[in-house]
């Protein structure tokens, strides 16, 4: 016990502040098994892991700490070159 407990501590302890760094990023196998709740079609990551796309919906589900967020109300759709449209991105609020 006490070695898992001294392990534990250094972990806690050697971790960087920022979460990109460290924060583990899905498995392919699992994304593979995610469907489109909309149409059960396949899904795509995008390039940065922050989004799964329904290439069929025109429909970006975003990625939050590691877990998909696989509803229909959450879910951004995409612009002519395949990408979320953001507040961000158009400039004003959704």
């Amino acid at each position: 016990m006490m070695r898992w407990r001294a392990l534990d501590d250094v972990l806690l302890h050697d971790l960087p502040l920022s979460l990109p760094c460290w924060m583990p990023i899905m498995d392919t196998r699992l994304i593979q098994l995610l469907v489109c709740p909309v149409c059960k079609g396949s899904l795509q990551r995008t390039t940065d892991g922050a989004h799964l796309l329904c290439m069929a919906d025109r429909l970006a589900f975003p990625i939050r700490d590691g877990i998909p967020v696989m509803l229909e109300g959450e879910a951004l759709p995409l612009d002519e070159h395949d990408q979320p449209i953001t507040g961000a991105t158009t400039g004003q609020e959704l």
